[in-house]
């Protein structure tokens, strides 16, 4: 799936002239599985199957937010009841029990995804286009060209005159689009953190 469509993207002001739809179609994957890897989750509902180590507490925790709990397996057995269990965005809870520690002894299939409302966010939508809209050169505006490039300078000069940008400018953020990057660092998925 993709985080806008080709309509999205043509509201813009990208006609076919600049980019026809296989092109922009390509570029929206891309996009997609762009913002997937720089925030670390998604951002549309997907089934996966977990397979993991008993914790002996009673609560399991996941990188993406859980949708819909489909199945939880431990030690080999289905559990009949999902009304055992509590969905807690990222944690799952295990009412009046634990999960038994263990290796590789829990097996959760759910639906996961960071959504608003059951749909892709908005601001996620806002990035895809934007990203569609930077990579295709034919299709970026004058505006969309420059938010790239302020990005990218760090000091400029004009004969007897010059200046250099703040250190926000320099630090940047992985597309060097300040819109875009402040969105994606918006929707980073939290660190991992774990215990031994």
């Amino acid at each position: 799936m993709a985080y806008c469509e080709i309509d999205d993207v043509r509201a813009e002001g990208v006609d076919s002239s600049s980019a026809d739809d296989a092109r922009v179609v390509t570029l929206i994957q891309l996009a997609t599985s762009y913002i997937d890897r720089v925030t670390g989750q998604f951002f549309e509902s997907r089934r996966q199957t977990y397979v993991l180590d008993g914790p002996g507490v009673d609560t399991v925790f996941f990188r993406v937010p859980i949708v819909d709990l489909v199945r939880v397996v431990i030690d080999d057995a289905t559990a009949p009841d999902l009304a055992a269990f509590v969905v807690d965005n990222r944690r799952l809870v295990r009412r009046s029990a634990v999960f038994p520690r263990g290796p590789g002894n829990v097996v959760v299939e759910a639906d996961f995804g960071c959504l608003d409302d059951g749909e892709t966010p908005a601001l996620i939508k806002r990035a895809c286009v934007l990203l569609v809209i930077r990579n295709a050169p034919k299709a970026a505006t004058e505006e969309a060209v420059d938010r790239r490039r302020q990005g990218m300078i760090v000091q400029e000069s004009i004969r007897d005159y010059s200046y250099r940008l703040s250190d926000l400018a320099q630090s940047g953020g992985p597309t060097g689009d300040p819109e875009i990057d402040a969105i994606l660092a918006m929707y980073a998925a939290p660190a991992a953190i774990g215990a031994v």
